[in-house]
This record gives structure tokens, C-alpha cells and sequence, in this order.
């Protein structure tokens, strides 16, 4: 789904926004040209030598449990802080907050792809003081793969209507080889009952309250 990040720095932090057409309405956006503006500037490269904003702002386009965008972001000595944000958890399908802390790690492992690009390579660090922080300090180095950090901007899904038309066949041998991998199960529903039902059983999961 493509979501707005709406990056809020600021006394030492930075606060996460999420939405989608109740975003763009929040922000006085009143066409999808609006709304595929946002999302050029938000998926834009990096200028050559980024402030840490711009490294920021490639963390936020993460994977992240549900898009609930979990996190904030903390500007350190030389490096980022990612807090939890335990305000946007969904205690009933993730009780015990592992995808909060998954979300964290995939918003730290982009912004030390990003850092690696920079030439600011550096290290990851799990803090369990305060609830769980991730600390990415910023070295001086290159590393990793450009590949990795040029797919960032591309990973995205869209919550616009969807059309109806199925995912080709082309597509679909894609994702299987890419799958391929030591550790990886990849399983292709295509079946039209087996879709049903698993979108009612993503949308009991997403509406359900606590005690249901």
C-alpha cells in the first residue's frame, strides 16, 4: 500500500504519520495528482551528500506490520535512534508486540542501507532500556549492496481501488524464483474461493477487538 510518511522533526525527534486518501484530505490534497506528487517527493533519491532527514525518510518506506508505521525516529550523537511507538500496536493479532519490534528492525536495516550509500556505514544496535530502541550509528564508510538501496524507493503497495484483474502469469513465475532461496515457503493462492476466504479472515484479523 502506498502510504504518506509525513516526517515531523522537531525538538531532538521525528513522529511518523500514516493514510492514505485520509491523508491527502488531512493535508489539503484534493486529486490523486496531489496524492502521486507526495509520492514522488517521498520516494525521491537522496541528494549526494543527505542530512540525516533524507536518511530518515528512507526508513520510513519499510516494511511494517499492517502499515501501522510503528516507530519514531530520535536524531543521536552521530546516528538515529528508532523507538517503538506503541500507540499504533494491534494487541489482537500481534499480542506480544513482535511485529512492532520487526518493524523497527526493518526501518533500521533501510536507513543503514541508506547510510551505506552515503558513504556514513555504520552499525546497528539493539537497546532494551526504554521498551526496545534501535540505534544505527553512522560510520564513515561504503558498504553493502547499491542494488539493495536502489529497491528501497520501488518496494511499495497501493490502498487505491483495486480493479479486479488477476496477477499474470509472468508475474507470478517472478515472485516463485525469487522465492527460491534456502529457508523461504512461498505459497501462490490463485483460487478464487481460497481468496475469499483468506480476505475474511484478513479483515475479522484487522476489525477484531480484544476479548472477540
Amino acid at each position: 500500500m502506498v502510504m504518506r510518511r509525513n516526517l515531523l522533526l522537531g525538538a531532538g525527534s521525528a513522529a511518523v504519520a500514516a493514510g492514505s486518501a485520509a491523508w491527502a484530505n488531512k493535508n489539503g490534497m484534493e486529486s490523486m495528482a496531489e496524492y502521486k506528487a507526495a509520492v514522488a517527493e517521498l520516494r525521491r533519491m537522496p541528494p549526494t551528500a543527505p542530512e540525516n532527514r533524507d536518511l530518515i525518510r528512507y526508513a520510513t518506506l519499510a516494511p511494517n506490520g499492517h502499515n501501522t508505521q510503528p516507530w519514531r525516529f530520535r536524531p543521536i550523537e552521530n546516528g538515529v535512534a528508532i523507538l517503538p511507538d506503541f500507540d499504533r500496536r494491534t494487541p489482537v493479532v500481534d499480542p506480544d508486540d513482535h511485529h512492532v519490534f520487526v518493524s523497527l528492525g526493518c526501518a533500521a536495516e533501510n536507513l543503514a542501507i541508506a547510510a551505506s550509500a552515503a558513504g556514513r556505514a555504520g552499525d546497528i544496535e539493539f537497546d532494551p532500556a526504554g521498551d526496545g530502541t534501535m540505534l544505527v550509528r553512522f560510520g564513515t564508510g561504503s558498504g553493502g549492496e547499491q542494488a539493495l538501496f536502489d529497491a528501497i524507493p520501488r518496494r511499495q503497495s497501493t490502498r487505491a481501488d483495486y480493479d479486479g484483474s488477476s496477477v499474470g502469469a509472468p508475474d507470478l513465475r517472478l515472485l516463485a524464483t525469487a522465492a527460491a532461496v534456502p529457508g523461504v515457503d512461498l505459497v501462490l493462492i490463485t483460487n478464487r474461493p481460497q481468496l475469499d476466504r483468506l480476505r475474511d479472515l484478513i479483515i475479522a484479523g484487522n476489525t477484531a477487538q480484544i476479548g472477540d
